[in-house]
């Protein structure tokens, strides 16, 4: 359609020369009408003005997710932004199937000024070193494929047999005066559990050798920024015990000492706990 507008205009021209002896040529476009000198002029060439082009910007260009619990989950985003001008369509997102994932179904579109986020996930399944590389592929024709270094690392809480965890940046204090199992005391290398109320084991401990004369401390961690990885504040606090030589775990009663059983950043809790098999 534009190419024919140009048709169009130029046979105006030819049909807007002036006589042979004039000097001027004007071209009509629309109810637009210019003038100019066409002395000494052969030929004119006309030359279309291409379309602006869309130019793709990621941040960060490499996401680090740091050491992670086995077989926990940690989420990063990335900011995918089209500072050109043409309408910028992630066309492709590949990613080597693993413990990196990410959720891509359908092209998207991102208009000229505006960003788009993608989140990245990270599932490690062993006390590994983990790289790859996510490649985003779009019809920036200068950057058509992007390269995003992916890195992360699983672990296991140092200590830990039974309960797995993440340590978070916020914890809460708690000291564990006497626990028991159908009235019998644990044991050292048994092991005391904290849970939220989803279930997930935001923290734990092992029975150290001489308990209950020594006690024992666990600290609760609380969830990160836009995180499910730990308590949210005032959330209940719930136990579970861990019977190393009977490979049992079992659900405790809290008897409270000084405190409240709620999570606290930098709060402080002594409790005693005792639970019955069933």
């Amino acid at each position: 359609m534009f190419f024919r507008y140009i048709l169009c205009s130029l046979m105006v021209v030819m049909l807007c020369v002036l006589p042979v002896n004039a000097q001027v040529m004007q071209i009509h476009i629309g109810e637009e009408i210019s003038s100019f000198e066409v002395t000494n002029i052969d030929s004119i060439t006309f030359t279309p003005v291409e379309e602006e082009p869309p130019l793709i910007r990621v941040i960060p260009d490499s996401l680090n997710f740091g050491q992670v619990v086995i077989e926990r989950q940690r989420e990063l985003m990335l900011n995918i932004s089209n500072v050109g001008v043409g309408l910028l369509i992630i066309e492709n997102v590949d990613l080597e199937e693993g413990v990196f994932s990410v959720e891509f179904e359908n092209p998207i579109e991102i208009p000229a000024g505006e960003a788009h986020q993608m989140a990245v996930r990270f599932l490690p399944t062993g006390v590994l070193e983990y790289e790859s590389d996510l490649l985003i592929v779009s019809n920036d024709m200068d950057n058509e494929e992007f390269l995003v270094a992916l890195f992360g690392r699983g672990y296991v809480p140092e200590g830990q047999n039974h309960y797995i965890y993440e340590i978070t940046d916020t914890n809460m204090s708690i000291i564990v005066e006497d626990a028991t199992i159908d009235q019998e005391s644990l044991v050292e290398n048994d092991e005391v559990g904290v849970f939220t109320q989803d279930g997930l084991c935001a923290g734990a401990g092992l029975v150290p050798a001489g308990f209950p004369d020594n006690a024992m401390g666990v600290a609760a961690w609380g969830a990160e920024q836009n995180m499910d990885n730990g308590f949210q504040a005032d959330e209940a606090l719930s136990f579970r015990l861990w019977d190393v030589d009977a490979q049992q775990e079992v659900i405790a009663e809290i008897e409270v000492i000084n405190g409240q059983p709620a999570y606290a950043a930098n709060g402080f809790l002594v409790i005693s706990l005792s639970a019955e098999r069933e």
